[in-house]
């Protein structure tokens, strides 16, 4: 009786230390500033301003009827001739705050995604620390420890989490699309953005006011909260379930075919730990690959048509600046022009379809393929950086836990 109460005791020990040990890991392995030195914001999503926008601009005149090559179109020789014209000031002035602020935005979606998926994962190690004391406690220990399988987080967990950083990445955003709808380039570069581009962004916030800045924030409210809850729920799922069900059929085929051998007589070949450990990473990082270009694809899916009524609301929005600033519309009367626009961009957006001809799908996705091909490579590039960074940086932790 005494022995089986030590036994008990020291397998629930040895769990309780695992359980715990998993925890601190998860935790460890979750912390963000580590994992942002490691992969750039930049690289996992489409930027919402491009930073080239006014070289190219600038060299319009001279580019205007040559066709495009490396040497005069490409980014870099954008960026050179820029340079070369404006000097290195340039660099700072008009290029450096879309960067910035493109990264900020990334680094908000990811660095709350991160958050809140470890939380959940935090709350189902911890469901299952009471189910070990419930067992503990009911002398069952080795048949739950038998029984139990970790399921680590859901995929209504890893949507909640994609949902909620999509919608706060989205509030954060809302000063840059209100910009971004709203600038002019000609008028940055040729005199009223002078003191560059933070002073003109600044002043131009200040005339949209910040009524102007949050309106048409329900609409990107949806697209980015519904379409990164998606997003993260097609990668985490390619990239878990897609990799375990194909690494299953390949250990399979090998069994079967070790089986095949031994019942003709012949040799079993002898498996090499190093080349199988390599197969498998390389495996898991198509996989990775496999599931940036999918999930990337559900994103642009979900927020291509959304962008469409988008663009024509917030073209609205900018004449509705100018008629509210020049009659000086009351606060009230104001905030009702503006509830109306979401009626009016439909009225626009229906008017549009009956004039095409075409069902909603078609109307809706026209011009799909090719910004689905445009987009989907170096999405699926950043994730795959993401992936390395966050599975390097696991390792090493794994490796510190292990240490005497």
């Amino acid at each position: 009786m005494n022995t089986d109460s030590t036994g008990n005791t020291s397998t629930a020990a040895t769990a309780t230390s695992l359980i715990t040990l998993t925890t601190t890991s998860r935790a460890l392995l979750l912390q963000l500033t580590h994992l942002y030195l490691r992969t750039p914001a930049k690289l996992f999503r489409p930027p919402r301003w491009d930073y080239l926008t006014p070289s190219r601009i600038l060299l319009e005149p001279e580019l205007r009827n040559k066709p495009w090559k490396f040497l005069t179109h490409s980014s870099i020789a954008l960026l050179y001739k820029s340079v070369k014209l404006k000097g290195w000031g340039w660099v700072g002035e008009q290029m450096g705050p879309p960067l910035i602020a493109n990264g900020v935005v990334g680094g908000v979606l990811y660095g709350v995604y991160l958050y809140s998926i470890n939380n959940y994962a935090n709350k189902r190690i911890h469901e299952q620390q009471l189910e070990l004391k419930k067992a503990q406690e009911s002398g069952i220990i080795e048949q739950w420890l038998n029984k139990m399988v970790w399921t680590g987080v859901t995929t209504w967990d890893t949507f909640k989490s994609g949902f909620f950083a999509g919608a706060i990445s989205s509030f954060i955003a809302s000063p840059l699309d209100a910009l971004y709808s709203r600038n002019s380039y000609s008028e940055l570069i040729n005199g009223k953005g002078k003191d560059g581009m933070i002073s003109y962004a600044w002043k131009k916030l200040g005339d949209v006011g910040i009524m102007g800045i949050f309106a048409g924030f329900w609409l990107n409210l949806i697209k980015e909260s519904v379409g990164f809850g998606c997003y993260f729920t097609t990668f985490e799922t390619v990239k878990n379930h897609g990799y375990f069900l194909a690494k299953g059929i390949i250990d399979g085929i090998e069994e079967i075919s070790d089986s095949t051998r031994q019942l003709m007589g012949l040799p079993i070949a002898e498996h090499n730990h190093m080349a199988v450990t390599k197969g498998e990473r390389v495996l898991r990082l198509s996989f990775v690959l496999l599931a940036g270009a999918s999930a990337a694809f559900t994103l642009v899916g979900i927020q291509y048509p959304i962008n469409k009524i988008q663009m024509i609301h917030l073209a609205r929005l900018e004449a509705l600046d100018l008629f509210n600033e020049a009659t000086k519309s009351q606060t009230r009367r104001w905030f009702q022009r503006y509830y109306h626009s979401y009626k009016q961009t439909w009225e626009i957006i229906l008017e549009r379809k009956i004039a095409s001809g075409e069902p909603w799908g078609r109307f809706m996705y026209k011009g799909f393929g090719k910004f689905t091909v445009a987009n989907i490579p170096a999405t699926s590039i950043g994730l795959l950086i993401f992936e390395i960074g966050r599975e390097k940086l696991s390792q090493e932790l794994e490796e510190e836990w292990l240490k005497p």
